[in-house]
């Protein structure tokens, strides 16, 4: 049995899927069947249990996830501390977002860190906001970048960058004709299209909403950025409030239009999460440098980075 097996276990329960984790691998459906069975064989277990449709873990398989977990992550830092030792900044950087973030935010960034750092591989995944903290938390992954971070005994934070909320809406909207917003109650009993309601931008908006007594029309409400923009796209009665970073294409197309609102708690802080006391690796380490210094619309770095990391080197400034 190797590394590549316990891998390839998580793989598969991960995803819920022989093909994908086959393909997160690079071997072939076939494989992981004949890995999983190799085990099972070995120790006269059964790990998985196969149905139609459906992919559960037996008893002993999840005592098998658990140890496989441990095992990598052990092998992973193991891993990132002789990286530390090498001239040459390489290996896997595991890094989930929130959807947004990562279609609007983070290509910029991604474009100069490969060219700075090209033999590092970032793999990132989109995912929902309360399992990347618990991915995090349970070291499947190196890094979150979530919006409004939230304080957590495991975890620490890293301040990333703020986006400023801006009301969305159709061009042909009588808002639309508006310069800016500086009074909240031009919006009450709007129809507004919105993120579901565990979404933490929503939260937020609900809260400045609650507190200056806004009452507006949830007409409809999802988890993804890109359906609500469309739906305002189609109808010219519908609102939304978005960060400005995420409508770029929409405004040079003209298909929505957007208001400025002066009111200073309509900010989106997005954050990069850790699990405290994690250590680093050194490609890890230059990335969050790079998110930090980096300003994409100046296209400068503030600071240099994606240099080599001595281990005794002082820590990237974290803010508990």
């Amino acid at each position: 049995m190797n590394i590549q097996t316990f891998k390839i276990f998580c793989d598969l329960v991960e995803t819920k899927s022989f093909s994908k984790a086959a393909d997160l691998n690079s071997v072939s459906q076939s494989a992981v069947s004949q890995q999983i069975r190799n085990v099972e064989k070995t120790y006269k277990v059964i790990l998985v249990e196969r149905g139609k449709g459906s992919l559960n873990l037996t008893p002993e398989g999840k005592i098998f996830h658990s140890y496989c977990r441990q095992i990598l992550s052990v092998f992973k830092e193991m891993e990132d501390s002789l990286d530390n030792y090498s001239d040459t900044i390489a290996g896997e950087i595991k890094v989930s977002t929130v959807y947004s973030v990562g279609l609007h935010e983070l290509p910029s960034y991604l474009k100069i860190y490969f060219k700075k750092c090209p033999k590092v591989k970032v793999s990132l995944k989109y995912s929902r906001t309360n399992k990347i903290y618990n991915d995090v938390i349970a070291n499947i992954i190196d890094m979150g970048i979530v919006a409004f971070p939230k304080e957590h005994s495991s975890l620490d934070i890293i301040p990333f960058k703020k986006d400023r909320l801006v009301l969305v809406c159709h061009p042909e909207n009588p808002l639309a004709k508006i310069d800016k917003i500086d009074n909240l109650n031009i919006l009450q009993d709007i129809n507004f299209c919105g993120f579901e309601k565990d979404i933490p931008t929503r939260k937020h908006i609900d809260n400045i909403f609650s507190y200056y007594d806004i009452k507006v029309n949830m007409k409809m409400d999802f988890d993804n950025i890109e359906t609500i923009k469309r739906m305002v796209e189609v109808d010219d009665t519908l609102v939304t409030i978005l960060p400005d970073s995420t409508i770029l294409r929409e405004l040079e197309m003209g298909t929505l239009a957007s208001v400025s609102i002066m009111d200073d708690q309509f900010l989106r802080p997005i954050g990069i999460i850790l699990k405290k006391g994690k250590k680093l690796s050194k490609g890890a380490k230059n990335f969050i440098e790079l998110l930090k210094n980096y300003d994409p619309k100046n296209n400068t770095l503030l600071e240099p980075c994606c240099q080599h990391h001595e281990e005794d080197e002082d820590e990237i400034e974290i803010f508990d």
